[in-house]
């Protein structure tokens, strides 16, 4: 988008915050479309932890307490293009910046939609199974061919011989 080669994309959030602040201007952010059961979102996590034995284990715990104080999150989320901070305390010092409005539209697509997780722990190898996707967007939408039956149910096989 920020190269002008597309007028129309979804993406995540922190993306989308990365070229919507680029020149806010320019673009017009809004929710994924509503299907008939409504929004649907994939929500995701990270965290942080200290391993047994690690040196300096009292400094790591200080630096995790100053990681998770939530004026730090907002500036982390922020950093990051556009993450949803994980607790409320660090929502409320959102702004008004194009990062800011990235970060309450996602937060309220969060709220009105649909959430799911990705189901990594399902699959042998979750790196193989974006494979399969990408794949199948390589092979049909950018090559210029039509999106059939046969070439969905053929990315599908390659998904589910990945089950565990």
């Amino acid at each position: 988008m920020m190269r002008e080669e597309a007028w129309l994309t979804v993406f995540h959030n922190a993306r989308a915050g990365q070229v919507y602040s680029s020149n806010e201007t320019q673009f017009t952010l809004g929710p994924a479309p509503a299907g008939p059961k409504g929004i649907g979102t994939i929500a995701g996590v990270s965290g942080y932890a200290v391993m047994k034995g690690a040196p300096n284990r009292d400094l790591a715990i200080q630096f995790l307490e100053y990681l998770t104080r939530p004026d730090v999150q907002v500036k982390i989320s922020k950093g990051t293009g556009g993450f949803i901070p994980p607790v409320q305390e660090a929502i409320d010092y959102l702004g008004d910046d194009p990062t800011d409005e990235v970060i309450k539209k996602a937060i309220l697509v969060l709220d009105n939609g649909i959430a799911s997780g990705v189901p990594a722990g399902n699959y042998q190898d979750w790196g193989a199974v974006k494979k399969c996707l990408d794949d199948l967007f390589q092979d049909t939408l950018l090559a210029g061919q039509e999106v059939t039956q046969e070439r969905a149910d053929a990315a599908q096989a390659c998904i589910d011989a990945l089950l565990k």
